[in-house]
């Protein structure tokens, strides 16, 4: 973060997990003093609320403004985006908040690069059979 601040580079931070943000509390808030970026989910900002004491509760909205409120080191404004499953994703850039709907996406099977590896493995044995 200290590299990006000094050099002018945009410095993202996600806040990762509930657990990240309750018992690691105190690095994260010190790291995002140089974020231009914070993105992470509703339980994630719930969690780091009630770590640090906020009384939004589960406000997800008072929480975002708390997040990009938050001191900072860059001479910008932070922009805070909260996702929550199908709920519409919150952006906060420029001292507004701004709803975006998520789209649905139809059920699919994901093979990824791991799997199909395991699958070649499994074709090449019956081949060598």
């Amino acid at each position: 973060g200290r590299h990006a601040v000094e050099h002018g580079k945009t410095f993202a931070v996600n806040l990762s997990a509930p657990y990240v943000c309750t018992k690691l509390r105190g690095p994260l808030i010190e790291i995002l003093q140089y974020s231009d970026l914070v993105f992470g989910n509703s339980d994630e900002a719930v969690a780091l609320s009630n770590a640090a004491g906020w009384d939004e509760g589960e406000d997800v909205r008072g929480i975002i403004k708390r997040i990009a409120a938050l001191p900072t080191k860059r001479s910008s404004d932070r922009t805070v985006v909260i996702t929550k499953q199908e709920k519409p994703v919150l952006l906060y850039h420029n001292s507004k908040i701004t709803e975006f709907p998520v789209i649905p996406v139809r059920e699919v099977t994901i093979v990824t690069a791991s799997v199909y590896r395991a699958h070649t493995m499994d074709l090449a044995r019956v081949i060598a059979i």
